[in-house]
Parts: structure tokens; C-alpha cells; sequence
């Protein structure tokens, strides 16, 4: 994410855009957890359901290859809406 910067928060990692948290992420035993996951269309929502957690987390299984095209649309549908605002 351009002008993207990290930061602890919540006692986790985060990505910040101007200065604020974007996007939180964990590392586990088993997965990594990324959160919180914004709504989106019928086809995001598909694309987001393998890895479905919670309503607002996302788990990466650390036993299959981490599907950075789909984090990096959650990070651009995030940026869109704060934009937005």
C-alpha cells in the first residue's frame, strides 16, 4: 500500500494509512489472522470465504500459501472507504 506505514496497536501489528490503523495482523501456531475484513460485493465475499473466521478476521493457514492478491484487495477496499469518508 503506498504511504502505508506499521505500527503496534492493540497489543498488534498494524499497517497505518496517515498516521491511522488500517489493517491489524497476527501471527499464530497455525495461521495468520487479519483483520477487520471490509464488506464487499457477492465475488469478494466468495473470494473471502475459505478463509473466514469471524465476521471481522480472516485466518491464513501458514500450511498453504498466503493469497497476497486477496490481502491486497482488502487493504485497497479499505483505503477506498476511509478515502471516502
Amino acid at each position: 500500500m503506498p504511504g502505508a506505514g506499521e505500527a503496534i496497536s492493540y497489543r498488534s501489528a498494524a499497517t497505518t494509512l496517515d498516521g491511522t490503523p488500517l489493517l491489524y495482523f497476527a501471527g499464530w501456531k497455525r495461521h495468520v489472522s487479519l483483520y477487520p475484513v471490509p464488506a464487499g460485493d457477492a465475488e469478494f465475499e466468495r473470494r473471502l470465504e475459505p478463509y473466514r473466521s469471524a465476521k471481522g478476521t480472516l485466518k491464513f493457514p501458514l500450511s498453504e500459501p498466503v493469497p497476497a492478491d486477496l490481502i491486497a484487495e482488502v487493504a485497497r477496499r479499505h483505503a477506498a472507504a476511509r478515502a471516502g469518508r
